[in-house]
């Protein structure tokens, strides 16, 4: 906030810049339905575009990220996000805007997808770090997808972590009149993390695996930006409302199939 706050000064101080207000508005939080949905359980018309939703977008913040984009392109969903949440029922993080602990979120969350009769698909995603490092976080979150039995299961996995902010980077570029170099490469972490996922979900045909590696950085490289105002990162991995469209897009098509 400190570093926003400087860079507002700067900005002022400087007779502003052009387009700030487009540029802020590609750095704002993408969050699904909003705030309110943090945490949300159940299905609603304060977080889902219907009563009657077909897919569930389930997980924490990597999650959020997809749910206003797939309802602009028409699919029927209700969000059920906790923020910092990983996937499985022994998380015991309770945050302190949350009633909740992560594991009862999920278990909550879980009850709301099996009683519902209309929803058929499930979209799953999470930055995986603590699931991964922790063999009885890995069982949970195994378990979870035991518990989704019948449900189509989409796994996404998290986008490649840059080793700084894209966003202050972008901004910082935009304020001082250069073109900012916000690119970087894909690091083996990342790799590592993917193909131990895809090696342990397999090849169930109602429990797919989506890397999205590909579809951000081709061939390992990560381009943050398609001109100095379109970020494809708010931070250092959640994706803007803009940059998130193609993968919202391959998802989408997906979930057709």
């Amino acid at each position: 906030a400190g570093l926003l706050t400087y860079f507002g000064f700067l900005g002022f101080q400087n007779g502003g810049f052009p387009d700030r207000s487009q540029l802020f508005s590609q750095l704002s939080d993408n969050n699904g339905f909003g705030r309110r949905c943090n945490g949300n359980t159940a299905i609603s018309l304060d977080c889902a575009s219907s009563l009657s939703p077909s897919v569930a977008v389930m997980g924490n913040s990597y999650a959020m990220v997809y749910v206003t984009g797939l309802q602009d392109i028409g699919v029927n969903l209700v969000q059920l996000t906790q923020d910092s949440c990983a996937l499985g029922y022994i998380d015991e993080v309770r945050d302190p805007n949350q009633v909740q602990t992560c594991a009862e979120f999920y278990m909550k969350a879980m009850r709301t997808i099996k009683d519902s009769s209309t929803i058929d698909t499930v979209i799953l995603s999470s930055t995986f770090e603590k699931e991964i490092k922790n063999d009885h976080f890995f069982s949970s979150f195994m378990r979870l997808l035991k518990d989704l039995k019948g449900k189509r299961v989409l796994v996404v996995a998290p986008p490649p972590r840059a080793p700084f902010n894209v966003g202050q980077c972008v901004i910082k570029g935009t304020i001082f009149s250069k073109t900012p170099d916000c690119n970087f490469v894909v690091d083996d972490k990342h790799n590592d993390m993917v193909n131990y996922l895809k090696s342990k979900i397999g090849d169930n045909p109602m429990l797919e695996f989506i890397d999205i590696t590909e579809i951000i950085c081709f061939k390992g490289k990560c381009k943050m930006t398609e001109n100095k105002l379109v970020p494809t990162y708010v931070d250092t991995g959640h994706m803007s409302k803009t940059g998130v469209k193609p993968v919202v897009d391959f998802i989408s098509r997906k979930i057709m199939q």
